[in-house]
């Protein structure tokens, strides 16, 4: 289970880096489950955000992801849409304590 904002649905693509440190990480569908092992790597969110050539949020990726995707039989060479999780949740800024506790209570989350 992943929480993320609604408003990287909207957004375009940044700079990745900033200070050394990996500012947001994001890859499109397109690219390659190594090049997201190589973001995981690096980031300290242990999140990829894969999106649209646009940036509408399409998925997410854990390492958890990749492992289940390479059991499977998938290869690092193969796009991220093989293994991304689709089905996420998200919360926006606009969205009220009743809906934060609730979704955490669905996922048994103390925190986000």
């Amino acid at each position: 289970m992943v929480l993320c904002l609604k408003a990287w649905k909207s957004r375009s693509l940044p700079g990745l880096f900033k200070n050394n440190m990996v500012k947001k990480p994001i890859l499109t569908k397109n690219s390659t489950i190594k090049e997201a092992i190589e973001l995981l790597n690096i980031s300290h969110l242990k999140i990829v955000f894969v999106t649209s050539a646009k940036g509408k949020l399409l998925g997410t990726i854990s390492d958890g992801d990749i492992r289940r995707g390479l059991l499977r039989g998938y290869n690092i060479n193969q796009s991220l849409d093989k293994v991304m999780n689709k089905n996420f949740d998200y919360l926006t800024n606009k969205d009220g304590r009743k809906k934060i506790i609730n979704l955490l209570n669905k996922h048994k989350q103390s925190h986000i």
